[in-house]
């Protein structure tokens, strides 16, 4: 048993536990028995008490855990690990102390936030990423929500009206802003409808977000593939945008600004169209209300 025990590993846990019951008031549940890959049970609790949804962590303490660079620290793991993550009845977080300068950062693990190497896997966690911090309590909360099947089928009834809007054969833009130089992405969201020339924003809010914008997007709005709006962006475009890419690179990404501002925040304006999860879901809702 003396060789389960570690003094370092317990100012990591010690830590974790902190910040989730003090900062979160949720509450932590460390898993005694030996695992190979989950340290604690986090269950979240809002208004009326314990929620009964979980949420696995890891965690690693001290640096020598992780390989650091100026805005990422980056943890290396094999494949047992990957696939025991992965495949997880829950979701996973893998969260890293440093007791030396009390810091405690995590990552969410899932396909796109883990990229295979040669000899195996690695996760980056941008150092932005801290685990005391109002916001990461509300991203742990909107992971809880994409893992549950009644909250995926929930977000497309949501946006139903806006699908079928699309169906109709009117346009529905997304605006929107990506801050280039900052490793945690954030930026305002706008669901702009277009139909005989006039334009009406139904939906508008502020966002951060640790994916690519694209990906980000498509999770977003998973009933709908996006490009830049082509006729917006032959009035609107500027040469702001070759601050960021030059021009022989500027049309090898899918999607690009039509304007950057101060060299920093690029500025979007996206066309969206019916992919095959909307267009089978219109059909499905479409049966539903023919019973």
């Amino acid at each position: 048993m003396a060789d389960r025990y570690s003094e370092t590993e317990r100012l990591g846990v010690n830590a974790v536990e902190s910040i989730f019951l003090k900062t979160f008031k949720w509450i932590f549940r460390e898993q005694p028995i030996i695992d190979m890959g989950i340290d604690a049970h986090i269950e979240t609790v809002d208004s009326k008490g314990p929620t009964g949804k979980l949420i696995g962590v890891q965690i690693k303490t001290g640096p020598s855990h992780f390989y650091e660079t100026d805005d990422f620290y980056t943890f290396y793991l094999d494949n047992t690990h990957y696939n025991y993550w992965i495949n997880h009845s829950l979701p996973v977080l893998l969260i890293g102390h440093l007791p030396d300068s009390e810091t405690t950062f995590w990552q969410y693990i899932d396909k796109s936030t883990v990229e295979e190497t040669k000899k195996g896997w690695k996760v980056g966690i941008p150092k932005t990423n801290l685990l005391n911090q109002t916001k990461t309590k509300f991203r742990i909360l909107e992971i809880l929500s994409s893992k549950s099947i009644d909250e995926k089928i929930n977000k497309l009834f949501f946006d139903k009206e806006l699908m079928k809007f699309i169906e109709n054969g009117d346009k529905i833009n997304i605006y929107t802003e990506e801050w280039h130089n900052k490793s945690l992405g954030r930026g305002q969201f706008s669901v702009i409808l277009i139909k005989d020339g006039k334009e009406e924003v139904v939906r508008e809010w502020k966002h951060f977000y640790n994916l690519k914008l694209q990906d980000h997007i498509a999770k977003l709005f998973p009933w709908a593939d996006f490009e830049n709006d082509k006729e917006f962006y032959a009035e609107n475009f500027e040469d702001s945008v070759y601050m960021i890419y030059s021009k022989d690179w500027l049309h090898t990404f899918k999607i690009y600004p039509y304007k950057v501002v101060s060299g920093e925040a690029g500025l979007y304006r996206l066309n969206l169209k019916l992919n095959k999860t909307g267009k089978a879901f219109l059909a499905l809702e479409e049966y539903l209300e023919e019973l």
